[in-house]
């Protein structure tokens, strides 16, 4: 930011060639850095990515290995349609959020679109990609803030009757 320039670019979509365009199309990543480590989750894909922040290296990735995420295999050969997108779109998880709690945890939101709904699911993540727990259905998730031995979620649903209430819940270890 001081330069006022991009000092350096490292994300490249981690994707097979069939899921590129939609990939490109949909363009949604979700990071969360602690220390030297940058974590990241593409909209389309099932893992988390660590790269050094310094050098820009990949150094790791972290499985997402929930049952509830519906992985994306293959696109449609054309995601020229509305119609067609939004089709597919109906079929897949996609990735909202991810944080990284200070424990080394990572708590992973993704959705699926039903027209205009949109379904909310949390899974918690170890280090190593397994699932300490998992939310099948969940308000947005918007926030997560630990304090002393507390990690606080924030949670608001779109489809409330009362728009803007959130919702507040605890993480217990």
């Amino acid at each position: 930011m001081r330069e006022q320039r991009i000092l350096k670019s490292y994300f490249e979509l981690p994707v097979p060639d069939a899921l590129l365009p939609a990939a490109r199309s949909f363009g949604n990543v979700a990071t969360a850095i602690r220390g030297d480590t940058a974590f990241a989750v593409f909209a389309l894909t099932d893992t988390v990515y660590k790269f050094s922040v310094t050098s820009g290296n990949q150094t790791g990735k972290v499985p997402i290995r929930s049952s509830l995420l519906q992985r994306a295999v293959d696109a449609p050969r054309t995601l020229a349609s509305a119609e067609a997108r939004n089709k597919w779109m109906e079929s897949v998880s996609v990735i909202d959020a991810l944080y990284h709690l200070r424990d080394g945890r990572l708590l992973v939101q993704f959705s699926e679109r039903f027209g205009a709904v949109r379904n909310y699911r949390l899974v918690l993540l170890n280090g190593g990609g397994e699932v300490s727990a998992q939310a099948s259905e969940a308000p947005q998730l918007m926030a997560v803030f630990e304090s002393g031995a507390d990690t606080v979620l924030l949670f608001a649903n779109r489809d409330d009757d009362e728009p803007n209430v959130w919702r507040k819940a605890e993480l217990r270890h």
